[in-house]
């Protein structure tokens, strides 16, 4: 019974995946279509734009790199650069397809790899995705500043993105203090089976964390870095379009698509969502959605070229890695006398 239980689970994860990546690509597809009348801007793009635009995507991904490798340091995990960068560009070419495997990827990598426990990674993993509400709703909020002084929906919605995950954080450093967490957890549990075990695991990594608060800190400006980078490469693209985009303006469209991160922990697609928080922020902003649909898509067709360029080298690295590393556990098992 807990056998196709499981088996109906994992099904709709991966057709629950597939089809929202469907409808993604169709919405997007069919937006795209209705203002076609847009599209002759292209040609304003030049091959020294999309170079330039190309190093600042790289500078991103190296960003994200960053990021991984700062959160595995709370394991006492240590990852070269090259290697965390391998790790973000594998993942990203697997969380192309609508079943978004590439967070799973590298947890299974640096479980065979480095040892480090897939409930640590979750809690490293959600630890580093608040941050990055954290930083979207400060830049959010300092940028639309600058623009608008009238007290909107887009403006409630970057206060929501940072008080919302600061709000977790502090339940979560207040059970810490209290121990009662931890003690439930290490007493009250045994009896639990696997779902206990996954607890205490859960509460040990939850202790990690909140015991280095300056990795959170670290993750946080690495996040601010981010930001910056997609914000410039928005306001790049737009100026290059002919749009009335400045940086500010730039900025507060990045912090409006950066909600997407959500669905990196959930079995589904980004194909057409951040291409429409990214319209939703152009409408906050008082301009049509139009504009920021084709400046985020233009943005998505260069930062894509280079995750299937690189993604596609990088996992095969990786999973030779992997493969070899099989091979060590199994050559240097026991041997079991008959």
């Amino acid at each position: 019974m807990q056998k196709t239980i499981r088996s109906r689970t994992v099904l709709i994860k991966r057709w629950g995946g597939v089809l929202a990546g469907v409808i993604g690509a169709v919405g997007l597809g069919w937006y795209i279509m209705r203002y076609s009348s847009e599209l002759y801007r292209l040609r304003e793009i030049s091959i020294w734009g999309i170079l330039l635009l190309s190093t600042i995507v790289l500078i991103g991904h190296l960003g994200v790199a960053l990021k991984l490798r700062r959160m595995v340091d709370a394991f006492n995990v240590r990852l070269s650069l090259w290697e965390a960068f391998l790790l973000t560009e594998a993942g990203g070419f697997l969380n192309i397809v609508p079943l978004y495997l590439g967070t799973g990827f590298r947890a299974i990598y640096l479980k065979k790899i480095r040892k480090l426990e897939f409930a640590d990674f979750s809690m490293g993993f959600l630890g580093a995705l608040l941050s990055e509400f954290m930083s979207a709703g400060l830049l959010g909020i300092l940028f639309y500043s600058m623009i608008s002084y009238t007290f909107s929906t887009l403006y409630i919605v970057f206060i929501a993105y940072m008080l919302v995950p600061l709000a977790l954080l502090t339940i979560a450093w207040i059970f810490k203090r209290s121990d009662r967490f931890l003690t439930f957890t290490r007493s009250k549990t045994r009896t639990l089976g696997w779902f206990g075990r996954l607890l205490r695991s859960l509460a040990s990594g939850l202790d990690t964390v909140l015991s280095h608060p300056e990795v959170v800190f670290h993750w946080f400006l690495l996040n601010i870095l981010t930001g910056l980078v997609l914000g410039t490469r928005y306001w790049l693209i737009g100026a290059w379009l002919g749009y009335s985009i400045d940086f500010a303006s730039g900025m507060v469209l990045q912090s409006a698509s950066r909600a997407v991160a959500v669905v990196t922990i959930m079995p589904s697609g980004t194909i057409g969502l951040r291409e429409a928080l990214t319209g939703l922020g152009a409408m906050g902003l008082g301009v049509p959605a139009a504009i920021g649909v084709m400046i985020s898509t233009i943005d998505r067709i260069v930062a894509t070229a280079w995750i299937v360029f690189l993604g596609s080298i990088s996992l095969f690295i990786l999973r030779n890695r992997i493969a070899r590393a099989g091979l060590s556990d199994i050559a240097t098992e026991p041997e079991v006398a008959v």
